[in-house]
């Protein structure tokens, strides 16, 4: 993947939940700046001029705006005009989008417009190592084999599992448009199945599919909240998830879910 300009020093992912919308088309997004998130805050300009968002290729630009923004507070509201998205498959899906910062010597590069119906972005960062975490090995292409089980009850209507395909996403052996991150992630898509591979309504809520921002800026983590409290104890699901990545390559990891009440809890 491309990276906008050297001279930033951090970038981080922004998802954002296209799934309302469907075919091919653009739509503004508007996006909180968490107010715990020292480096950001302890590196930006005091008047916020040396951010930009690019689109998920990691090198378009995209026009953006703070609609809030007090750096004594830190408190930071971004909005982006016609944040372009296509449907995976069928259904927009979450999308990734880049907030660039860290360049002393940038000038102001926002826009002025007005937004309208924006969807909302989130960003998500990686404080510790996630307790519910699957990674993604090389494997067959269309296999429905289990990743790894994960424990659930049916009382848990926010869990969230981690999804690690940095194995999977190419590197790069050298620079490549001021950067050799390689391939990210760019759209994601999930559902929750059961042991007939039939969709269990509710199960996920794309508004809260996030891709983690971990590793100078790598965005190689799937964040998917579970409504356990839509599948049954003593059954077997599936957590499966559709990932286009930059280059193109779609990859289908799928974890199982298996729900016990009778699991320790944490």
């Amino acid at each position: 993947m491309a990276y906008y300009d050297e001279n930033y020093r951090y970038r981080v992912a922004v998802a954002v939940d296209f799934t309302t919308l469907s075919g091919t088309g653009t739509n503004d997004v508007s996006f909180t700046v968490p107010r715990f998130w020292d480096q950001f805050w302890g590196t930006i300009q005091a008047d916020g001029d040396d951010v930009r968002v690019c689109d998920s290729d990691g090198a378009t630009l995209l026009d953006y705006q703070w609609s809030t923004f007090t750096y004594a507070s830190r408190a930071g509201v971004i909005e982006v005009d016609n944040v372009p998205y296509t449907s995976l498959p069928a259904a927009g899906g979450t999308k990734v989008i880049w907030l660039y910062f860290g360049y002393d010597a940038a000038t102001d590069g926002s826009s002025s417009f007005t937004a309208s119906g924006a969807l909302t972005g989130v960003i998500e960062l990686l404080q510790a190592d996630p307790g519910m975490l699957a990674r993604v090995a090389v494997e067959r292409a269309g296999s429905e084999t289990n990743l790894v089980n994960l424990p659930i009850t049916d009382e848990e209507d926010a869990l969230r599992v981690y999804i690690d395909l940095d194995a999977r996403l190419r590197r790069r052996c050298a620079r490549h448009n001021s950067a050799n991150l390689g391939e990210e992630i760019e759209q994601v898509t999930t559902i929750v199945v059961d042991d007939q591979d039939a969709d269990v309504a509710s199960s996920t809520d794309d508004a809260n599919t996030r891709i983690v921002s971990c590793g100078q800026g790598r965005g190689s983590i799937i964040s998917v909240q579970v409504d356990g409290s839509q599948l049954t104890d003593g059954s077997n699901y599936a957590l499966k998830a559709t990932v286009r990545t930059s280059e193109g390559q779609i990859i289908q990891p799928r974890v199982g879910l298996l729900c016990q009440n009778t699991r320790p809890r944490s």
